[in-house]
This record gives structure tokens, C-alpha cells and sequence, in this order.
């Protein structure tokens, strides 16, 4: 299981909302620090612990691909459905958004290279 770093979470938030917020670094960091409060060492938290201020933030990241939910449905005494939305990192999305520039610009590069290659190169190589 990967582990997310608040560096990693920085990244993340610094390369998907900041501009579009608004947000200056330490209110980046301060989310950060605030959503790893809640997490601690698991990736999934329940909805009931946040207050509507916390849930509203949990919906920006959840914009930005950093947080996703679940929902489970169970049945009480009477045959009431009872339902537990979830919060999840999402894992996959925080690693690609706090890759660091370098490694991004690099990846972008290698696959430029391909994209320039003519099809003849191609038809050469099957």
C-alpha cells in the first residue's frame, strides 16, 4: 500500500487548485496538513466526522481527482436502507499530480519523440 506524504499532498493540491482557487502556498500546506489530519494512516475516512466546512473542502479536492467516495448501503431493523458515504484517496491521482516537474517534463518529452516519428518508421519495425 502506498503511503501519501504531505509533501506528495502538497504537490498534488499545488498542481491542481492553487491557481484556480487562488490559494498562496501556506493555505496549500495548511490543507494538506488538514486532510492528512483526517486520514492519519488510512486511506479511507467517514463522512460523519466532518463538519459542513471540512465536507465543502472535501468536495473541491474531490474536483480536483484528489479525493473520491464511496457509499454503502445496509439495511436496519424495519427494513430501512441506511446508507455510509465514505472519503477515499484517491492514490493513483496524488502520485501523477505530485510527480516533480522534472519527472512530468520528461515523460512529456519521451513522448513527443514518438508522436514526431513518421508512420514509415513504424511500418519498417512490424
Amino acid at each position: 500500500m502506498t503511503t501519501v506524504t504531505f509533501d506528495m499532498l502538497v504537490k498534488a493540491i499545488e498542481n491542481s487548485i492553487m491557481e484556480e482557487k487562488g490559494l498562496c502556498e501556506e493555505e496549500v500546506r495548511e490543507i494538506a496538513q488538514k486532510v492528512l489530519d483526517f486520514f492519519g494512516f488510512e486511506n479511507t475516512i467517514i463522512d460523519n466526522v466532518l463538519r459542513p466546512k471540512e465536507r465543502d473542502l472535501f468536495y473541491m479536492l474531490e474536483g480536483a481527482g484528489i479525493l473520491k467516495t464511496q457509499e454503502e448501503e445496509t439495511k436496519i431493523p424495519g427494513g430501512k436502507a441506511w446508507r455510509i458515504h465514505y472519503w477515499v484517496l484517491n492514490m493513483e491521482r496524488i502520485i501523477e499530480l505530485g510527480k516533480p516537474k522534472e519527472e512530468e517534463d520528461l515523460e512529456k518529452k519521451v513522448s513527443s519523440i514518438y508522436e514526431e516519428m513518421d508512420d514509415d518508421v513504424w511500418k519498417d519495425h512490424k
